[in-house]
């Protein structure tokens, strides 16, 4: 009779593991979507940074020639 109980019981079980596994699956999607936009929200922000160093170094060539340049003038007077 003990094994009759058994498989009552774990069949009665069986909607409770659906829905623990259902819940799982939704919450593993969850997971998985948010990590997607937060991959691709920091490549947006690694971009973003790549971008303004690079804007930053252009204007520092920059100012470096006008000062070359104003210097050669200065020197040439």
């Amino acid at each position: 009779m003990r094994s009759v109980m058994d498989v009552r019981e774990a069949c009665a079980r069986l909607p409770a593991l659906a829905e623990a596994r259902e819940s799982a699956a939704a919450w593993r999607q969850t997971v998985e979507r948010t990590g997607r936009r937060l991959t691709l929200g920091a490549w947006a922000v690694c971009l973003g940074f790549t971008l303004l160093g690079a804007w930053f170094a252009v204007g520092q060539w920059a100012l470096y020639r006008l000062a070359q340049e104003a210097e050669a003038r200065l020197l040439a007077k």
